[in-house]
């Protein structure tokens, strides 16, 4: 995943966790356009039964392949989710690759052996999509009734394109800042708010804080942020700030107008001239947040269920980013979609095995108990077995607050060379080689001619 995605985690072994034939996969393969179809479905209740009007019985004796990008965790807690499903469908057998990242998958799509679900990041979703990649998921939904009410409405619309409903939100994460509660104490720096309502969190007050907190302790350095510098990164300090990456037509960059270039230019300051933000070299040092060593770590949900593996000697609870000069909270993410294959040779198996995977039982398992993401049904979200387990972060609700200030991703049939663009000419800004007003005219003159050339939406 890019750096700046919400399931950008440690990956599991390439060992596969069940048995499971694909095409050898190449860096950048360039799948072939599949035929879209649309396909009927039902609910998962009932599915395949006789009488169901316009839902055939389901066929036995089918193997149905899911790809996930995923964590040793997901896989583990996916295979539980099937083997709930195949007693649930006795002639249906559920194997998992959890290694399926975006190449494996168009390599199997481009070699007529697709995944019959899969997952991918809504990065991509627009070039699939426009690649005949998916099965409409619309008409399925229509004839089983399948209610949507209960998923997050800014998760349903990544995956949403010309009315109709495509794929579906596995999680829609927003993103946050974890820090660690013991060296606010240490130095007597109130710790920042843990909801969107205290407007107090501002750039000045991170910026005070993160100095505090950045200092040489007996030879080991401390610091006071780490963060990543992908687009998921940078941009919600933009957007607190009222700028925007793009037009509201998602022609054109908007990126070299005065709030966003200040909002860049406060970035590289935290990095070059405060020093505050943690570089590559100290962490290979052990300048880490597990290791107490970062006051405040940007990241997803997903870093909940590491932290609370992983750190044992110190308090810590979870924030959001600071609001910019406009007095506005913003925050990114999204989580990936799930989608199932037009190439399928058993989409109505595939669609009751996807209705399976995003069921409240299934999420629960697979989701909620360990807190390895934020799911994209509201219920659970809000459900006691995800907000109150007496363990830190005692605060995460801060992460379902943040999809009223979640501003996922743009989309574009050439997203991916769009952001490529943007990461080169950002490097001299992390580097203070350029200013920010330089960096930003160089990501519009790149990044312009690529909007034109593509098929755009700027999502609010």
């Amino acid at each position: 995943m890019a750096n700046g995605s919400d399931t950008a985690r440690p990956r599991m072994s390439r060992r596969r966790l069940t048995t499971t034939t694909a095409a050898g996969v190449g860096s950048g393969v360039a799948a072939t356009a599949i035929a879209a179809c649309a396909v009927g479905g039902r609910s998962d209740a009932g599915a395949g039964q006789p009488g169901q009007a316009g839902a055939p019985a389901l066929k036995s004796g089918v193997t149905l392949l899911m790809m996930q990008n995923g964590t040793q965790p997901e896989g583990e807690k996916k295979l539980q989710v099937f083997k709930l499903f195949e007693q649930k469908h006795p002639g249906i057998k559920a194997e998992l690759d959890n290694t399926g990242n975006p190449d494996k998958v168009q390599a199997m799509t481009a070699g007529g052996t697709p995944p019959d679900v899969f997952w991918f990041p809504p990065s991509l979703f627009l070039q699939y999509y426009r690649r005949g990649f998916f099965v409409d998921l619309s008409a399925l939904m229509r004839r089983d009734k399948y209610d949507l009410s209960d998923f997050a409405e800014k998760g349903l619309a990544q995956f949403e394109w010309e009315k109709k409903q495509i794929a579906m939100p596995k999680d829609c994460p927003s993103r946050g800042m974890f820090f660690n509660l013991a060296l606010f104490q240490e130095q007597g720096v109130a710790p920042p708010p843990t909801n969107y309502t205290d407007q107090s969190w501002t750039w000045d007050r991170f910026l005070d804080a993160a100095q505090k907190l950045t200092r040489d302790k007996g030879g080991v350095t401390q610091f006071g942020l780490n963060s990543g510098t992908g687009y998921r990164q940078w941009s919600p300090w933009v957007h607190g700030n009222g700028g925007e990456l793009l037009n509201k037509d998602a022609t054109e960059c908007t990126l070299h107008e005065p709030p966003a270039v200040e909002a860049l230019q406060f970035l590289q300051d935290l990095r070059v001239r405060h020093r505050v933000w943690v570089q590559q070299a100290d962490i290979q040092q052990g300048a880490t947040f597990q290791l107490g060593r970062n006051a405040i770590t940007e990241a997803a949900p997903p870093q909940v269920g590491t932290f609370q593996r992983e750190i044992t000697g110190f308090e810590w609870d979870v924030t959001h980013t600071p609001r910019g000069r406009s007095g506005k909270f913003s925050a990114s993410g999204g989580g990936v979609g799930q989608g199932i294959s037009s190439g399928s040779k058993n989409q109505e198996e595939a669609w009751a095995l996807l209705k399976h995977v995003m069921s409240p039982e299934a999420l629960m398992i697979e989701i909620v108990q360990d807190r390895l993401n934020l799911t994209a049904r509201k219920s659970l979200a809000n459900s006691k077995e995800y907000l109150e387990t007496g363990r830190a972060p005692r605060n995460i609700k801060v992460f379902v607050d943040g999809l009223a200030a979640l501003r996922p991703d743009p989309q574009a049939t050439n997203w991916g060379e769009v952001e490529a663009a943007m990461t080169k000419e950002l490097a001299p800004l992390w580097t203070g080689e350029k200013s920010a007003r330089e960096v930003a005219n160089a990501v519009k003159r790149a990044i312009d001619p690529l909007l034109q050339q593509a098929e755009a939406k700027r999502r609010l």
